[in-house]
């Protein structure tokens, strides 16, 4: 079966242009071009190869029979017809591309328009999100430009300005409509003049991560109605642009543009899919009575997801998120399937990284990290992802990465957390101290200075100091994620392990137990008292009846762990 993975002169034999197009693949395997690759492959496989196919394989003959080699040509002229019939008869269904047309300057350099313009295109392309290039983007002018857009498969056109007011750049851009020619979503952002790239890293992030959350609206199969559509991107806007639609007005704002969209589209499964998982993300953070009623409602739109689309990965993120943190076992079976499901969706391997990090299989959990990493940009997973690799012993590689995501993005929160974390798993103590956030409390700012100055300096002096400070802060669960590493760091397991008694496993906005099986609390795992913690939290049961054990348990330590477990 031939496919065209780029504009070519196919060679003798192959000069018919008879095979699925896929020059404008986007790497996405929900793309239909891999559909129809797909269903070519399965139609072959089903009856268009001769019986004698396993047999030669298996004898490993070095002549080609002459009755295989005409089935297999036959099977190869239907596969290549039917692959160009699907090519011709399905091109308009296939992907929706966006049209990120340039920025106009208003009151401002035209490098910085341009510039902007490039970041967008770039943050679009790393979400996999289908666009077209900057020359057709820059030709679309004049009258025809109709006849272009509709030629290129656009469906939606990216447009805006940018704005110098003194020291200020102001940057407005919106997502249009192609073909109802009406206005879906706006964006504005302002950052200084002094620092232009920032704003772009700031916006472009901001754009790439809406549409990428959006894009299953988009096009065939989607959203059909303008006002549902331009509810979708805002709920996709709520939670990539407002700290995850964490305050109570974005949440409910949320919830109720999701219902709406749910109600008026009841067959569009990703609706229902977010629903689920927002809903099981975001109901930690509620009261109790609202809780309760907001995880129901996820549980039944996760149901109603998976009736819709069997392979919504989400929805069974969903229901894992739904269950009490200590079901370790059934946790994982669930995210273990919304992997199986849609082996490259980011949110399901991200948050089966996020597991395996707390029950200690920290190598394994940046193997799914990094799967998530180079996945879409909805949720950034990419300084996660780098922090768990840091932790699994491969912080060179992520520290250079991370320095350079730092160099074109100074203010990102995320990005600067992980390579401070990275930089000290490296044992790069000064330089991780130089990307200190400062603490609320100055007593914990003082724990964290005088700790890694012992680090440094590998002076008992400032050892002994750094456990002074420890061991006179008074237990705070508040604080405890932050006292609970430091305090280890430096050899005061007792103060660790005072702190961890007061926590108890949480949810991802709650916070999680990864804390436990990081380099910097190595101290409180060769300690006895580990295992009675652990198992307060579930884990050495969890161990137990799984044989999952943790990394620090492998070769000869497990025998040990597992007397201590069942201790």
């Amino acid at each position: 079966m031939q496919v065209f993975l780029e504009p070519c002169e196919p060679p003798l034999f192959f000069g018919e242009r008879q095979g699925i197009d896929l020059s404008g693949w986007t790497g996405a395997t929900r793309d239909p071009a891999i559909g129809r690759v797909q269903r070519a492959l399965n139609a072959a496989i089903a009856g268009q190869l001769p019986d004698e196919a396993p047999t030669f394989s298996a004898r490993k003959s070095r002549h080609f029979p002459s009755q295989l080699f005409f089935g297999l040509l036959a099977a190869l002229t239907v596969t290549a017809f039917g692959g160009w019939w699907w090519m011709n008869s399905s091109a308009s269904a296939g992907p929706t591309r966006v049209a990120v047309q340039p920025v106009k300057a208003l009151s401002a350099e035209a490098s910085l328009a341009d510039s902007l313009t490039d970041q967008i295109r770039t943050s679009l392309n790393d979400g996999h999100i289908p666009t077209i290039s900057s020359t057709d983007s820059e030709g679309l002018s004049g009258n025809d430009v109709e006849p272009k857009l509709k030629s290129l498969g656009v469906g939606y056109l990216l447009n805006g300005t940018i704005e110098r007011s003194g020291k200020t750049l102001h940057a407005r851009l919106h997502l249009d409509d192609r073909v109802r020619h009406e206005s879906l979503w706006s964006y504005e952002a302002s950052g200084t003049a002094d620092d232009p790239t920032m704003l772009n890293s700031k916006v472009a992030r901001a754009i790439a991560g809406v549409i990428s959350c959006a894009y299953r609206a988009l096009g065939p199969g989607g959203l059909s109605e303008t006002d549902l559509l331009s509810r979708y991107l805002r709920a996709c806007d709520l939670f990539v642009n407002h700290d995850d639609a964490t305050d109570t007005k974005s949440t409910f704002e949320l919830f109720d543009d999701l219902r709406l969209i749910m109600a008026k589209a009841p067959n569009f499964a990703p609706a229902q899919s977010d629903f689920a998982k927002f809903g099981a993300y975001l109901a930690p953070l509620l009261p109790p009575d609202q809780a309760s009623a907001v995880r129901a409602e996820a549980a039944s739109a996760g149901r109603r997801a998976l009736e819709l689309d069997p392979h919504s990965a989400d929805a069974y993120v969903a229901q894992e998120m739904l269950l009490p943190p200590t079901e370790w076992t059934k946790r994982e079976a669930l995210l273990r399937k919304a992997v199986s499901v849609d082996p490259k969706w980011p949110h399901s391997n991200g948050f089966l990284a996020m597991l395996l990090t707390e029950t200690g299989r920290i190598r394994e959990a940046a193997v799914y990290g990094q799967k998530a990493a180079a996945a879409d940009l909805q949720i950034d997973w990419k300084p996660f992802g780098a922090r768990m690799a840091c932790d699994a012993g491969q912080a060179e590689g992520q520290i250079a990465e991370l320095q350079s995501r730092m160099s074109n993005a100074p203010s990102d929160a995320d990005n600067k957390w992980a390579l401070r974390w990275c930089l000290l798993d490296a044992g790069r103590i000064g330089e991780s101290a130089k990307l200190d956030h400062p603490a609320d409390d100055p007593k914990l700012d003082a724990l964290r200075k005088a700790a890694e100055k012992a680090l440094e300096t590998k002076n008992p002096k400032d050892f002994a100091k750094a456990r002074q400070i420890a061991s006179s802060l008074p237990t705070d669960p508040s604080t405890a994620r932050f006292v609970i590493p430091w305090s280890a760091a430096v050899g005061d397991v007792d103060t660790a392990f005072r702190f961890a008694g007061t926590i108890s496993p949480g949810y991802p906005t709650t916070g999680i137990l990864d804390f436990l099986f990081t380099p910097q609390t190595a101290s409180m795992r060769n300690d006895p008292r580990f295992f009675t913690l652990v198992r307060r939290y579930g884990l050495a049961q969890f161990w137990l009846a799984t044989g999952r054990w943790p990394d620090f348990c492998a070769g000869p330590r497990l025998n040990a762990c597992r007397s201590a477990s069942a201790a």
